[in-house]
């Protein structure tokens, strides 16, 4: 959703540009086929999802940062994660420092809609990094960073091929065919392994894995669990998960009893009161909790559960604990019961 938000930002200097340079049919363009897709997609998925999609994408865009958010570690510190938020820091201000100098340089080697381009380019890298500051840990900074890194790429490489261009005659005609190897190299060097297998292999591989026993993806842990409550939930309707486990629901073959059948990006306090009035309504005879991902938000490296359902919609544990009581704990597993 973040993502997503980031590119449709650079519109506005992308429309900006093409608004100063007189390029109205152009603007034109893009408006209509903005439009047209929003409209596409209204009908597509029916007015319900479409309202629900709006609703849910404010909601991780307002709560994202509380609801994932891991503190940016302090430059030139010895902080986790420090040194590569560091460099990606130093990284955005040298892509900074460079491009401000194509604006006021007499004479240079990019073109005026090159420099354009890539001033555009740098506004996006800069608000995409807003990845790794909502969650820094090492992930998500690194992906944050990584438009900034393409950008420093092409300035240096196209400087340095620049540069070879005017001073050897040689590489004048075959320019283009350098580039077009270099491509070609970085390309093989970062294709995965049985590239060209895998795609001849395509069919037969999503065949083979769609058929599959479904238990073949569970441990024999897991696999206890789910028939121990496929029991427990004969008679009931509807199974209700407080765990970060949402595949659970799927192996039972049984709906949600909230609409809320994947909790981990739920957040906000109003969600969490939906969450309650929806218990109120269907009524659960049984919830699970706990498991072997109570963890799955943290940083690598911290064990503490920080992130775990329980501390983090605290407004639902404490229904739960006023309205539930241990039935049975397995490994991870704690399976509730309603009070009578």
């Amino acid at each position: 959703m973040d993502r997503g938000v980031f590119v449709v930002t650079t519109y506005i200097p992308f429309l900006m540009i093409l608004f100063f340079n007189q390029k109205f049919y152009e603007i034109l363009i893009i408006i209509i086929t903005n439009v047209f897709t929003i409209i596409f997609f209204y009908y597509l998925v029916g007015p319900i999802e479409f309202n629900n999609f709006i609703i849910n994408s404010l909601d991780i865009l307002v709560g994202s940062d509380l609801l994932n958010g891991l503190i940016h570690p302090t430059p030139f510190t010895n902080e986790y994660g420090s040194a590569r938020a560091t460099k990606n820091l130093l990284l955005i201000i040298i892509n900074g420092i460079l491009i401000i100098n194509y604006f006021f340089k007499k004479k240079t080697n990019l073109t005026r809609s090159s420099i354009l381009f890539v001033f555009v380019f740098y506004f996006l890298s800069i608000i995409f990094y807003k990845i790794g500051v909502t969650r820094s840990d090492g992930g998500h900074i690194k992906q944050g960073a990584s438009l900034n890194l393409i950008l420093f790429l092409f300035l240096i490489i196209y400087n340095i091929l620049f540069f070879i261009n005017q001073k050897k005659f040689f590489f004048k005609s075959k320019l283009n065919y350098f580039n077009l190897f270099l491509c070609l190299i970085f390309f093989i060097i970062n294709a995965p392994d049985n590239y060209l297998r895998n795609i001849i292999d395509t069919k037969d591989r999503i065949i083979n894995y769609i058929n599959i026993p479904d238990e073949n993806f569970l441990t024999k842990e897991e696999i206890f669990l789910v028939n121990e409550l496929r029991i427990l939930t004969k008679n009931q309707n509807c199974f209700q998960l407080f765990s970060y486990e949402t595949a659970i629901s799927y192996y039972l073959g049984k709906t949600t009893c909230t609409k809320f059948y994947h909790i981990m990006n739920m957040g906000l306090k109003k969600n969490q009161l939906k969450f309650i009035d929806e218990l109120k309504k269907s009524k659960p005879k049984f919830i699970l909790t706990g498991g072997n991902y109570e963890n799955i938000g943290n940083m690598k490296g911290r064990d503490n559960n920080e992130l775990s359902s329980k501390k983090r919609f605290t407004y639902i544990d404490n229904y739960i604990s006023n309205n539930y009581k241990p039935y049975k704990i397995f490994k991870n597993w704690n399976i509730l019961i309603k009070n009578n």
